[in-house]
């Protein structure tokens, strides 16, 4: 994270190693830290709020080692052994707590890797609180049950997805093709693949973030002008006669066993419509983040990001500003570089007056979706299913979940399957019949 922290005083030389303090950062009290900035930073402030960021104890040294059992300032803590890695998280309550009285429960524990149907056999018998990883079955059954729906809620929408186009790779260095992909595709069709969880989009910033704007007109579809951008780009086709369009098939990278492997099928489908014929690559998911940020390595495929900090600057600079390409781990998956987008990005980020930074960040946006380094689809939302006693739960803007005033109804107890669920059609449940 240190390339966020660049307007700091004496970064640069603790990383260079040629100092050994941030000479930016002084302790000037028990409860004030004052940071000195090389130049305005308006993203300073929410990156401050950032979980690198938070205080921890003197015992943690000079630098990380994952030996060190983490300490800090927050509502809860890390019992011992209360992490088993890959299965399990155990978090305390912090008796050092600066609010009074928080938080009201003892635990909270997290399991890893387990499969969707066990959650919602778990969830169902009550041994499971807060429920989130749905398959769509579920969900959609949750979401239409009235018993169930005042204990339910969206988090916000601070996701994006889409399709990446290197630009660097035919056909997508030319931006004519670019746009083309960008109309040709029906963004009301595609988020019906998961329509529980999408919602259609032409931007690059999600309507959560601060820099999103619902004036902006953004991508759209629109297939009469996808087919005029493929015969500006030389490659025009007859829908009709089906015959035309670009002479060869694209690769589409997506990784197995997610929801881009369903979109990309769709997207195959909408593209033929104007002469674009993709094969999608199936490859796992550690290849597929590989592949996307190695330079030459992907021309095309599934793009998404979620916000580090609530900015638009979160979703512009790491994918759309030149500074953010690389030979290997890439973060701009596109390999875009426009010296006006970088030039409102920089500016905007040294702007500390919100609606001149807006707008600087809205003309950088109407740029990149009129460019179409990505073709943006949908904003992903997470629904979050909790049971009755669980008190006093919401989601949390920023972090995904905040359990610093739950608590538990005792008096309700674990009661998932005798509010919903008869015992018989629980028990045929978990036996797998209907």
């Amino acid at each position: 994270y240190t390339g966020n922290f660049a307007s700091l005083m004496g970064l640069s030389e603790l990383t260079s190693k040629a100092g050994e303090h941030v000479s930016g950062i002084e302790v000037e009290g028990r409860y004030v830290v004052t940071y000195r900035l090389k130049q305005a930073d308006a993203a300073f402030l929410p990156l401050l709020a950032m979980h690198m960021l938070r205080p921890t104890c003197r015992s943690a040294g000079d630098r990380y080692s994952d030996t060190w059992h983490p300490c800090g300032a927050g509502p809860f803590k890390l019992e011992p052994n209360g992490w088993d890695r890959g299965r399990e998280l155990t978090l305390v309550r912090h008796e050092g707590y600066f609010r009074p009285g928080l938080p009201y429960v003892d635990r909270v524990r997290w399991t890893f890797h387990v499969t969707q149907s066990s959650q919602s056999f778990k969830f169902m018998r009550g041994d499971l609180d807060v429920y989130r990883d749905f398959n769509m079955a579920d969900l959609l059954r949750f979401q239409a049950d009235a018993r169930w729906t005042p204990f339910g809620e969206y988090e916000a929408e601070k996701q994006i997805g889409g399709d990446a186009m290197n630009v660097e790779m035919p056909p997508f260095d030319n931006v004519e093709i670019r746009r083309a992909v960008a109309a040709a595709l029906d963004r009301d069709q595609l988020r019906l693949v998961r329509a529980a969880n999408l919602r259609a989009a032409g931007t690059p910033v999600p309507p959560s973030v601060a820099g999103y704007d619902p004036t902006l007109t953004g991508q759209h579809h629109d297939l009469d002008a996808a087919l005029e951008h493929m015969r500006r780009a030389g490659y025009p086709y007859d829908p009709v006669t089906k015959k035309g369009g670009y002479p060869h098939v694209v690769p589409y990278l997506v990784y197995k066993q997610g929801l881009a492997e369903f979109m990309g099928q769709v997207v195959a489908q909408q593209l033929a419509k104007i002469g674009i014929r993709i094969e999608l690559r199936m490859v796992n998911y550690p290849t597929f983040i590989a592949l996307r940020g190695r330079r030459n390595g992907a021309a095309f495929g599934a793009g998404f990001w979620q916000q580090d900090y609530p900015e638009a600057g979160s979703f512009l600079e790491p994918l759309f500003h030149s500074r953010s390409i690389a030979n290997e781990d890439s973060n701009n998956w596109s390999f875009y570089a426009n010296p006006r987008v970088d030039e409102l990005i920089d500016r905007a980020r040294a702007e500390p007056e919100e609606s001149r930074r807006l707008g600087l960040y809205r003309e950088a946006q109407e740029i990149v979706c009129d460019e179409a380094p990505w073709a943006f689809t949908y904003y992903y939302r997470w629904y979050v299913q909790r049971q009755p006693y669980l008190r006093d739960y919401r989601s949390h803007p920023v972090w995904s979940s905040d359990f610093t005033r739950s608590w538990l109804d005792r008096a309700l107890g674990p009661t998932a399957a005798r509010t919903i669920f008869s015992k018989d059609a629980l028990a045929n449940v978990l036996r797998g019949r209907p």
